[in-house]
Formats: C-alpha cells, sequence, structure tokens
C-alpha cells in the first residue's frame, strides 16, 4: 500500500519503516518521482541496501556497491493500484534484478 501510494517526499524511505522492519527486510525503497514508462504513470522507487544487520549476501553487495547510498535497483509501481499483487510482482522482479557478489 505505501508503494502504491507514497506519502513520503522524493529521496525519503517510503518502506520499510523503523529499525527491525528494516533490519529484517534487509533493503528498503527510497522514493523518487514519478515517470511515464510505455504510456502508463509509474511511481519509481531505488531499491537500496540498509545498514546494520542484514543478511550476509546484502552486506556483500553494499560493500562491493558503495555503500548503503548505493543503487541496487529501480522499481516501477503503477500509480493508483489497488493490487497487491502487482506490487509485490514488481518488488520481487527487482530482487531478482539485483546481481550477487
Amino acid at each position: 500500500k505505501r508503494l502504491a501510494n507514497p506519502t513520503v517526499n522524493r529521496r525519503l524511505t517510503a518502506w520499510p519503516k523503523g529499525p527491525v522492519e528494516m533490519g529484517q527486510v534487509g533493503v528498503r525503497f527510497d522514493y523518487d518521482g514519478k515517470v511515464v514508462k510505455d504510456g502508463v504513470t509509474c511511481h519509481q522507487y531505488n531499491m537500496q541496501p540498509n545498514a546494520g544487520k542484514v543478511s550476509s549476501s546484502t552486506v556483500r553487495w553494499r560493500e562491493a556497491n558503495g555503500g548503503t547510498h548505493a543503487v541496487m535497483t529501480e522499481v516501477l509501481i503503477k500509480e493508483n493500484t489497488s493490487q497487491e499483487e502487482e506490487v509485490k510482482e514488481a518488488v520481487d522482479e527487482a530482487g531478482n534484478a539485483v546481481e550477487e557478489v
């Protein structure tokens, strides 16, 4: 829901919120504004590694690619989508796009 209809300004984290959730997820999605792709308006997010207690693969990626501000991949979510499955699919695709170290 937070990714389909963001309430944060550009460059701020839309999801996850809070240190516990951030540690569980291991990455964060920072809002990067709206873009139009193939005639569809989407919210764009930069998937970035979190600091702190995260999986060893995320730590390796983070150390090899410039730290917590490095963009792992971009995620596009259709504007005003009410389909939770579409959001989950976009996030899963982003995760699959990230190369492991």
